[in-house]
């Protein structure tokens, strides 16, 4: 089944971004050089069904902007910011959608770091958009629906409390720049992982560890974080539902 995800990933995996550094070093332990001798780039996709909460917006660097409301089976609200290259709107013709807009999209997922009041590590969570759907007038979307799949390296411990466990996860991606071509640089991005399952957890004690290659499949999660200047900001984790050692 790994094998199969990793097939249908990797056309749709490489990483679109403007800026210039070669690595970042975000999450727990990730200055440590352990599980590092895999370089090719790792599986990092989103599917995600919704209905755009607002108007997109055009941002200086070319990028376009929106909100997509996408309700769970248990009817729980989420709200994913969406940013979508210029050369995706160049190459989808799509360069404004409405709000209220039926949408389905396939791309990636980015994490830009900061820290809470508490000093913790904590990510606001971008989809990266690779293609694109918008369904017209009458015609019968899909569900709602979010799925992720990321692989990568643990670069935390793995915290164990009463009804979670969490850890923070290392993915390599490969760097595009602002006409989507590759320059042939890679970058890091942590992510942070929430394992609410009984079973996963049991699986996750008696099989992972610090430094181990895992795949994770899961969707987004999100609370509101107080950063350490006093702003209230949204961070977005990845709520498993599988996980695999690899």
């Amino acid at each position: 089944m790994l094998r199969l995800y990793r097939s249908i990933i990797v056309p749709s995996r490489n990483l679109y971004m403007l800026s210039t550094r070669k690595c970042a070093n975000f999450g727990a332990n990730s200055d440590s050089d352990e599980g590092d001798d895999n370089t090719e780039p790792d599986m990092n996709f989103i599917k995600l069904i919704g209905t755009t909460r607002n108007d997109s917006r055009l941002q200086p660097n070319g990028n376009m902007n929106c909100l997509v409301h996408q309700k769970s089976e248990n009817e729980k609200s989420f709200f994913h910011f969406i940013s979508m290259p210029k050369h995706i709107q160049e190459k989808t013709g799509i360069n404004h959608i409405a709000s209220g807009q039926r949408i389905n999209i396939n791309g990636y997922v980015l994490s830009h770091p900061f820290k809470s009041i508490d000093d913790k590590n904590k990510y606001k969570v971008v989809i990266m958009p690779t293609e694109i759907r918008l369904y017209k007038n009458g015609e019968e979307p899909l569900p709602d629906i979010c799925i992720v799949m990321l692989t990568g390296v643990v670069r935390s411990p793995i915290w164990f409390k009463n009804d979670f466990a969490s850890f923070y996860s290392e993915e390599i991606s490969d760097v595009r720049n602002v006409k989507g071509e590759l320059t042939g640089e890679k970058m890091k991005f942590s992510y942070s992982n929430f394992v609410y399952d009984v079973n996963l957890r049991n699986y996750i004690r008696e099989n992972i560890n610090l430094y181990d290659r895992v795949f994770v499949q899961g969707h987004l999660g999100y609370k509101s974080c107080e950063t350490n200047d006093g702003k209230s900001r949204s961070c977005g984790s990845i709520i498993v539902t599988k996980i695999e050692k690899i």
